[in-house]
């Protein structure tokens, strides 16, 4: 069913990428998986949008680089599960969104991860509890990363 919802959305996902350090992507545990922060990232591990938003990168920017970050997190969640459909909910989303100092729309750039996360899984299984932050560094000089706390079968 969510594979179908991707292929009407037009949406493909990446391939699954390993962690860049030394951590599990995702870890499934009493039916609840916890999900690693995932960024912007293309097949070969690099970084697409880096820089801090505000400055060096437009919000837009740093939105769609929030959405891809989300693909990213559903691929791995993919990989790890075996098939989407066992997600019951999502139920909170962190996203650390590196900002220029006086940059402070960090939720309207976090957006672009929860709007797709909600077309995807529907508003009943995709509308979740949120965070977003802004940080001064970041790993890789990513602009953007998220983790997710999910309900799972």
């Amino acid at each position: 069913m969510i594979e179908e919802r991707l292929r009407e959305l037009g949406l493909v996902l990446p391939p699954p990428l390993p962690p860049i350090s030394a951590h599990a992507s995702v870890i499934v545990s009493r039916g609840i998986a916890y999900v690693a922060g995932h960024g912007p990232m293309d097949s070969q591990r690099q970084p697409v949008c880096t820089g801090a938003v505000g400055s060096a990168v437009s919000e837009s920017e740093g939105k769609a680089a929030a959405r891809l970050s989300a693909l990213n997190a559903i691929s791995s969640l993919r990989a790890e599960l075996g098939d989407l459909d066992r997600i019951e909910m999502l139920l909170r989303l962190t996203g650390y969104v590196l900002s220029a100092p006086s940059f402070v729309r960090q939720p309207w750039v976090t957006d672009g991860a929860s709007e797709l996360l909600v077309e995807v899984f529907g508003p009943e299984r995709g509308c979740h509890a949120r965070t977003s932050v802004g940080v001064t560094t970041s790993a890789l000089s990513m602009s953007v990363s998220i983790d997710l706390i999910v309900a799972v079968s």
